[in-house]
């Protein structure tokens, strides 16, 4: 065992340096060491939907039909809600089920190389939320757009 303060190389199952007396400890399992570095990151794990995600895919769920339904009575243009309410429902996927988005894009993966123990990098995480903010956006546009060009 390496002494924590001075370096000094003990033999196992010693209490105390021999060198400076500091008090030894048996090094963490594996195990630990990766749950304290994830923990001390700030890292969660890619392929769980934090709180926002959860409330994003909600939100977009509620707002789906009510899209379409405005889109199609208010301004006659059921094409605008369509669109809106299928993006609304794209992202609402794409926030709330991270892991079935990781297993189509391992699948894709797959195609082109061995892809068996990949996991989803922060990149891919990131990404993955800019694609749902996008959808929502879309969505929101479309009505907009059906307001803009169904009363103009």
């Amino acid at each position: 065992m390496t002494c924590g303060m001075c370096g000094y190389r003990n033999q196992t199952g010693e209490t105390a340096c021999r060198s400076c007396g500091a008090r030894l400890e048996t090094p963490p399992a594996p195990e630990e060491t990766e749950r304290m570095l994830a923990e001390l990151s700030g890292r969660a794990d890619l392929l769980r939907p934090t709180k926002m995600d959860r409330a994003l895919a909600w939100a977009c769920l509620a707002f789906a039909p009510i899209a379409f339904a405005v889109c199609f009575a208010r301004t006659g243009a059921a094409s605008f809600g369509l669109v809106a309410a299928l993006a609304a429902l794209a992202g609402a996927f794409c926030a709330r089920f991270p892991a079935a988005l990781w297993a189509v894009y391992k699948g894709r993966m797959e195609l082109y190389a061995d892809a068996g123990d990949a996991a989803p990098t922060d990149l891919w995480s990131i990404t993955r939320k800019i694609g749902y903010w996008a959808l929502a956006g879309l969505a929101l546009t479309a009505v907009a757009a059906a307001f803009i060009l169904g009363n103009g």
